[in-house]
């Protein structure tokens, strides 16, 4: 109820007959003589929150401009990256903390890139760089190689994930970590990996703790945007569901076994990157040799992956020896500042208190600075939808996943994979999700939900989804 009236639960606080001499209870079950009992009672104190905007009709758009909407509302959502990295900010703390480590290992000072940049030219060379007005992150990053030996620059990016949960999403903002050396010799590539090792075990050091910790995870497989991938058990069980569906009188019946069924190879190709988002940046990992990359996890998620460039990188900008790094600051940011809900971090309601805190290290007192959002919305009320379709090569889970983060306002705390049910006989998949709406930054009524759902159904079809 106080949700619909654009409030938020702000405190809670125990009640005290002491405190409140005057205060009789009264009205138990209607009966004005007879009161309620106030032991273990709690006070509600409740703020005006920041309601929704008005939720636009896309049921009219055809399905090109609908394409483009969706991606225009996301990156608005993103649009939010730039500030940030203001002052006050959680991720602004961040990449400070990580820039005076690094100046002070490497005995230099990193340049940073800022996002003015951007809209310089990127220099051609070799077929290297793009023709073409957007700038994306590999652009930005490629630039600033040919201007700098040792810099840093922040960026979001689309990443591909199996759900979406508080700790993870669909998008990150991260922080590239880049060094050139010119000197040539054993001595001078001793000299790379020690650097890089020093920097990767204060990095590890920094952002750890005793309840969330790195550890290394292999990365033979390739150094694409698949490693960013934050598995889950039944998504997994996704790629093998046409095998493992098949009944046993199905798999006995020889019109069954002639007439190939194509469903593990849809689900392959539904759970592809979908090359019609092109607006939306990739995350920038070609540039890495991949015979050198080491990639980092906190539980299921990638924080940090390593490793050097390749050689066509190296005599581009005519260096001799290098290495780079991508932070994931998001989870480094939630890491180090106990924060809940990844989306306090894109949140452009939410104001930033900053609170000193002492931990007692092994040989020394660490001071750090705690970053609290306000206003707090204490146990904010969740609302439970599930929505399920028919895939088909004209769709994917990325493109489900980015049109339900766009038009629902991020008000989406979860999204996981229920449930693939296997039509045998007419050779089709369908893919069941479950999703839990609710926004840490302002009020979500049970009818804005199901408005925001209902909007969300209308767009999967002009999309392509077969809704069920």
């Amino acid at each position: 109820m106080f949700s619909f009236s654009g409030l938020i639960l702000h405190q809670l606080h125990p009640f005290l007959d002491s405190d409140y001499a005057h205060y009789t209870s009264v009205g138990y079950r209607g009966k004005l003589a007879k009161g309620f009992h106030t032991a273990g009672g709690l006070i509600h104190i409740f703020i005006p929150g920041v309601r929704l905007d008005s939720i636009e009709d896309v049921s009219g758009k055809s399905t090109d401009a609908l394409l483009s909407y969706v991606c225009k509302q996301y990156g608005n959502i993103m649009s939010t990256t730039a500030c940030c990295f203001v002052s006050g900010h959680p991720l602004h703390d961040l990449k400070n903390t990580i820039l005076s480590m690094l100046n002070s290992v490497a005995g230099r000072s990193f340049e940073e890139i800022l996002e003015k940049n951007d809209s310089e030219d990127v220099q051609q060379d070799d077929g290297v760089g793009e023709t073409d007005s957007t700038v994306t992150n590999s652009n930005r990053i490629l630039s600033a190689m040919n201007k700098s030996s040792s810099f840093v620059l922040t960026g979001a990016a689309l990443t591909i994930s199996e759900e979406v949960t508080c700790e993870s999403n669909i998008s990150m903002r991260y922080l590239v970590i880049c060094r050139f050396y010119d000197d040539e010799g054993e001595n001078s590539l001793g000299k790379v990996d020690s650097e890089k090792q020093e920097i990767m075990d204060k990095l590890k050091k920094m952002f750890s703790n005793e309840h969330d910790y790195f550890h290394e995870v292999d990365s033979e497989t390739n150094t694409d945007s698949k490693i960013w991938t934050n598995s889950s058990e039944v998504a997994h069980l996704a790629r093998n569901k046409c095998q493992l569906k098949r009944r046993a009188e199905a798999a006995q019946s020889a019109d069954h076994v002639q007439s190939n069924c194509t469903c593990e190879s849809l689900c392959q190709r539904y759970l592809r990157n979908d090359a019609r988002i092109e607006s939306t940046q990739r995350m920038p990992t070609e540039f890495f040799d991949q015979g050198t990359v080491r990639v980092f996890k906190k539980r299921s998620t990638v924080v940090i992956i390593c490793g050097c460039p390749k050689q066509e990188v190296l005599k581009l900008t005519g260096h001799k020896h290098g290495w780079l790094i991508l932070v994931n600051l998001d989870v480094l940011a939630m890491v180090r500042h106990n924060i809940s809900d990844i989306r306090f971090l894109s949140s452009a309601f939410l104001k930033w208190e900053r609170k000193s805190t002492v931990a007692q290290e092994e040989d020394h007192v660490d001071q750090r600075t705690t970053f609290i959002p306000v206003p707090i919305n204490l146990f904010p009320p969740e609302h439970v939808h599930d929505i399920s379709f028919w895939i088909s090569d004209d769709v994917s889970q990325e493109l489900f996943f980015l049109t339900t983060i766009a038009l629902t306002k991020n008000c989406v705390k979860e999204i996981k994979l229920t449930e693939i049910y296997h039509d045998e006989d007419k050779h089709c998949l369908s893919f069941n999700y479950r999703m839990i709406y609710s926004r840490v930054d302002g009020p979500l009524s049970h009818l804005e939900a199901v408005e925001l759902q209902n909007r969300l159904r209308r767009a999967l079809i002009v999309l392509g989804f077969g809704l069920k």
